[in-house]
């Protein structure tokens, strides 16, 4: 999240074993199995502890008595533990959030203190749960519709963060088209942290029926979708994707039946399968930017963990220059790649906000997936149709590019510039796409 609202840095701590499915082509030369052997660790035993932990960073949201005296504040409202020991009055801070606005910029608003409310719901909660079911539910696994629109809907009231992880991106997405509407932004980062925490605590007791799995799984593939209008919320997009991993595992291993189908990397690849033929409508100037941005930053990746992710993305834009089928598979593998073979201590070191190598390799992640646009849209062919309110295509990815710009130190700004380069191209096919829509809204007395 924001720098002023960490809100619970997820760790999907497990050892996921290198038996399971993954997308495999004996054409291509991305394997998973190249992955340095310190990016796992076999030796670990499957998962048997809390699948999700919090990473012990100085809290964002403590109270103002508890961060004078520098200790750990149980952000208990209206008056925290630690003060009502001391009867001391108990203040809070204001909480700065950002989201995304339609031109990829950010968009700042502050949260009054908070005070917990009882668990119950407003008329403004069911209008966002009826606009999650039928505008905004996420679009993967593909050729999901049935399961997003009514199996997951029907056990949301048995999960509270399911139920809240669906309010969250409801309130995010309808506040992406409403910039001014400060309430609903605030809404969605509300129910964004009672759906993590309460997520978190649920994990922390592993799963159990097959109803339990399919929520958890559901609420991590909906906060993937939160974090993507969120403008600093790539870290946590790759984090809730581990989790889909971590939960699809677990239920996997105990046998539990998934109401989503296709689950598995390679049924997906299948069902995108008639929309990979060929080589990809991509300009060769693209990929070879790309592909010497990425050489010229091989001097400082030295981590073995970022050296996988690394050469991973360097096939990805070889790849793009020949086969639509072979970038989509690389796409899957670099996913695999941070979701499933980083160790929690790799994954970590490498989404910290201090670690500059890190940060390049994301937005070069991110710029990629921008220029590989004309074989990823393919998924919305492939995958739910949804009568969606319109939105500039990666709006998303330029304000997360924005944020890492901000983060970027000054030494390594040269490393950076290919991927911003593309983030300032994005802009400018935003803007047109915003004219040239008021155009057409005008000429229609719209």
């Amino acid at each position: 999240m924001t720098r002023a609202t960490k809100f619970l840095y997820t760790s999907f701590d497990s050892a996921v074993p290198s038996t399971s499915h993954y997308p495999r082509d004996n054409s291509s030369s991305t394997s998973p199995e190249a992955t340095p052997s310190s990016t796992s660790n076999s030796s670990r035993s499957p998962i048997n502890t809390a699948l999700l932990r919090r990473v012990h960073t100085k809290s964002r949201r403590g109270c103002l008595n508890c961060k004078r005296r520098r200790i750990k504040c149980p952000e208990n409202h209206p008056d925290c533990t630690q003060c009502t020991k001391r009867g001391l009055t108990c203040e809070w801070p204001e909480i700065q959030i950002e989201q995304t606005g339609n031109d990829g910029r950010r968009i700042v608003r502050a949260i009054p203190p908070q005070v917990d409310s009882p668990n119950t719901f407003s008329m403004q909660d069911f209008r966002l749960f009826n606009h999650f079911v039928k505008e905004c539910h996420p679009s993967h696994p593909l050729g999901n519709e049935a399961a997003w629109t009514h199996d997951i809907p029907s056990i949301a009231h048995n999960h509270e963060y399911l139920l809240h992880a669906m309010l969250a991106l409801a309130a995010s997405d309808i506040s992406g088209y409403s910039p001014n509407d400060s309430a609903l932004a605030i809404s969605g980062i509300n129910h964004r942290v009672r759906a993590i925490e309460s997520l978190s605590t649920a994990l922390s007791h592993g799963v159990h029926t097959m109803e339990e799995g399919n929520a958890m799984l559901a609420t991590c593939y909906t906060l993937v979708f939160q974090s993507a209008l969120i403008s600093d919320g790539f870290p946590e997009y790759m984090s809730f994707i581990r989790g889909c991993m971590v939960v699809a595992w677990q239920m996997g291993v105990k046998q539990l039946k998934f109401i989503f189908e296709g689950i598995l990397s390679d049924e997906q690849l299948v069902k995108m399968g008639p929309y990979l033929q060929g080589p990809p409508d991509i300009d060769p100037d693209l990929t070879n930017g790309a592909i010497g941005s990425l050489e010229a930053c091989r001097p400082v990746v030295v981590r073995d963990a970022e050296k996988a992710f690394f050469e991973c993305m360097l096939e990805i834009a070889q790849a793009a220059q020949i086969s639509s089928r072979q970038a989509y598979i690389g796409i899957m593998k670099i996913y695999g790649i941070f979701a499933y073979y980083m160790s929690a201590t790799d994954f970590h070191q490498f989404i910290h906000p201090d670690n500059q190598v890190g940060m390049l390799l994301q937005a070069h992640m991110i710029a990629l997936q921008m220029i590989l646009d004309p074989v990823l849209k393919n998924e919305d062919s492939a995958g739910t149709k949804m009568d969606k309110p319109w939105r500039p295509r990666h709006s998303g990815s330029v304000a997360w590019l924005n944020t890492i710009e901000d983060r970027m130190s000054d030494e390594m700004a040269p490393w950076f510039a290919w991927p911003m380069s593309q983030r300032d191209a994005a802009r400018e096919q935003i803007e047109e796409q915003k004219f040239l829509r008021s155009q057409a809204l005008q000429e229609a007395g719209l």
